[in-house]
């Protein structure tokens, strides 16, 4: 991978176009140079949605039973702008993985943090390119397929699960996601892949039975 990156908070450097990345105790937001066309399992703002900003935030006791209520107030604190995609990071922000590609003029990048459940892990991929409205869940599909090669027989749930989300800008030449072994879905596949692998290594956490 062409960079990665374990930081514990501040500001974290990156080479995708336009993203920035700040990580304070508690939060951490991943914001984009321009709206993103976005598809999600997240809880908050999450299906297919326009934004800019994914806000992972980890819960306290002040979080309650109203888990949505808890990150719209959260980030309203830390002046996030709507609109965003909320998840919650049950393992914190204090271990952070990032990986970055860039291949054929297409470039992605994965951010992994614990945990959207026990030993699965919250993922965000971003992706400079242009695809085809329909290819977006393909995008997400592949995203999940890495995080679940990573986690091999520890990840028992089939397909798209929790804390996952993809964020595309749609701009460039139109790329073709027809098939698995296209540069696009490899690249997206092994930069989750990597970014989890090594959360996994690093945050020291057992993974789910």
């Amino acid at each position: 991978m062409a960079a990665e990156a374990g930081p514990e908070q501040g500001e974290v450097p990156l080479s995708f176009p336009g993203a920035r990345l700040l990580i304070v105790p508690g939060h951490l937001l991943l914001e984009a140079g321009a709206a993103l066309a976005v598809v999600s399992s997240a809880p908050y703002g999450g299906g297919s949605v326009r934004a800019r900003r994914f806000f992972c935030v980890e819960p306290d006791r002040e979080a309650g039973r109203d888990l949505l209520a808890f990150i719209e107030q959260r980030a309203a604190t830390q002046g996030v702008l709507q609109p965003f995609v909320g998840m919650l990071a049950h393992g914190g922000v204090g271990v952070v993985r990032v990986v970055e590609e860039e291949r054929d003029g297409i470039a992605v990048l994965a951010v992994a943090l614990p945990w959207a459940e026990p030993g699965r892990p919250v993922l965000i991929v971003l992706v400079d390119a242009q695809l085809l409205p329909g290819a977006l869940i393909d995008a997400l599909v592949s995203a999940a397929e890495g995080r679940a090669e990573a986690m091999g027989p520890h990840d028992a749930a089939a397909g798209v699960s929790s804390g996952l989300a993809v964020g595309v800008t749609m701009r460039g030449p139109l790329r073709a996601y027809a098939e698995k072994a296209s540069t696009l879905a490899s690249l997206i596949r092994g930069c989750a892949r990597e970014a989890t692998a090594k959360l996994l290594a690093g945050a020291g956490t057992a993974l789910a039975e």
